[in-house]
């Protein structure tokens, strides 16, 4: 491991937990802003149904209106008691025409009909539900011939009760999007019967009409009994009932839709914005880190592992390799060899020629260990002229050669102002984990086999100076 590893370390450390802060950040306001456009949009879907509401009764309004200028018109009353049923016929026909329905009925009071003009055919269970309907109800939704009609019933007074027309309007195409104007959101109508989901007009695809059933469907089925508010890709929608009188199981719904990305709108800009703010802190961040690491951490991580005479590892930085070997070792059993190198001869040097010759062998001679070993090994002076080098993934055999490189190397001679300056090294090797496990018995083994090598050299030729 490289003192400069630290450096990186501490480096892409501090990098990745701002980029992680910021990230959070814009995620978390994200989050809220969606969460916000979302209930932004619950609120103007409720209010929509409300107003929706209110422009159907509007309407109900409207429709009775006109239909009670012709229940009091005299000679339509005369016509009821007369059974005139061309008069009937024509008049209500008229009253289509200028009030847009599509379905006008008169009844007895006994519920027989006395005039029918309406453009859509009425089957007999049609005629059955609008009989049943108008005794409960002045206004309702109706399906006949698989189309929804808005109905109103109003009484014929003369001045009791004579007879009962029924009028109604299609909720057609028409009508949905002159309404969606009016709330400014989307709108379909659904029923439902004995589990069979019918779709009408709407303002959406039918994609979305049916993706919105399928999903519906699924919440129905866990018997959720709070307000639907069902999420799809592009909107979220709102289904309110509609009570129709004649049949409760079959159920009527308008759902209200509105798009997403609508709601979303006002937060897209200061979403931009953060993410440029995101990528600008980073950036800065990035560079001011990269600058207090260059200024501060690296002449301290330097200090703190580096010899500052030969440049390499200290103490220090050989307990954190020692760890890092101690660490694969056990992972992948990867066994590494720790030399104890120590110079025959210097002391010789140092006191003939002074300490600043003595420093630049000392330089020399890590040069040259750094030539002879990897990048990956480790290696450090512990101080003086010892020096001690960790061989990563390296067996006996292999140390034993490079034991042999590391003395031919050093015993070339060292030029220094045009003296030629021999010197030789001792060195003792400690194979890890056969000779121990821990830094201070592989440096007791290692160094105890050093000094045996060491004595094996001659006294008078610790060091041989040439000129």
């Amino acid at each position: 491991m490289k003192n400069r590893y630290h450096e990186h370390k501490i480096f892409y450390f501090l990098i990745i937990t701002i980029v992680i802060i910021q990230f959070a950040g814009f995620l978390i306001q994200l989050f809220t802003n969606h969460n916000i456009a979302r209930n932004t949009l619950k609120d103007e879907l409720t209010l929509g149904s409300k107003i929706f509401d209110q422009i159907l009764t509007k309407q109900d309004a409207q429709l009775h209106q006109v239909t009670e200028v012709l229940a009091k018109d005299y000679g339509f009353r005369e016509a009821i008691a007369t059974s005139d049923k061309i008069t009937l016929e024509s008049t209500l026909d008229n009253l289509g025409n200028r009030a847009n329905a599509s379905l006008l009925l008169l009844l007895d009071t006994t519920n027989n009909i006395l005039a029918n003009v309406s453009k859509d055919n009425l089957s007999k269970s049609d005629i059955t539900n609008l009989v049943a309907s108008q005794n409960e109800s002045k206004a309702w939704l109706q399906i006949i011939n698989h189309k929804l009609f808005h109905v109103v019933n109003t009484p014929v007074k003369a001045p009791t009760t004579i007879a009962n027309l029924i009028i109604g309007y299609e909720l057609d195409n028409i009508f949905v999007h002159e309404i969606r104007n009016q709330i400014d959101m989307d709108f379909f109508f659904i029923s439902e019967f004995h589990n069979e989901w019918d779709t009408y007009s709407s303002s959406l695809a039918n994609s979305e009409t049916t993706l919105f059933i399928n999903l519906y469907r699924e919440q129905l089925k866990l018997k959720n009994t709070d307000i639907f508010i069902v999420e799809t890709n592009k909107y979220l929608m709102y289904p309110v009932d509609i009570k129709t009188p004649y049949n409760n199981s079959h159920l009527i719904k308008v759902v209200l839709a509105k798009e997403l990305d609508v709601a979303m709108q006002p937060y897209k800009k200061s979403e931009n914005m953060i993410i440029y703010l995101l990528l600008a802190t980073v950036s800065f961040t990035g560079l001011a880190i990269y600058l207090i690491n260059k200024k501060l951490v690296k002449p301290l991580n330097e200090l703190a592992h580096i010899d500052k005479l030969t440049g390499l590892g200290n103490r220090a930085l050989l307990e954190i390799d020692f760890k890092e070997a101690i660490y694969y070792f056990k992972k992948s059993d990867v066994s590494f060899v720790l030399l104890v190198m120590d110079l025959n001869g210097f002391k010789a040097i140092n006191d003939k020629y002074g300490h600043n010759v003595g420093d630049y062998v000392l330089k020399e001679v890590s040069k040259r260990l750094k030539e002879i070993t990897r990048t990956n090994d480790s290696l450090a002076r512990l101080g003086g002229d010892e020096f001690v080098a960790i061989l990563h993934n390296c067996s006996e055999v292999d140390a034993a050669n490079v034991i042999n490189k590391i003395k031919a190397s050093i015993e070339k001679p060292i030029n220094h102002n045009k003296d030629n300056l021999i010197i030789k090294m001792s060195i003792g090797m400690a194979v890890a984990p056969d000779d121990g496990d821990c830094l201070e018995q592989l440096l007791k083994v290692a160094d105890s086999r050093m000094y045996l090598n060491k004595s094996t050299i001659t006294k008078n030729q610790n060091t041989n100076i040439k000129i």
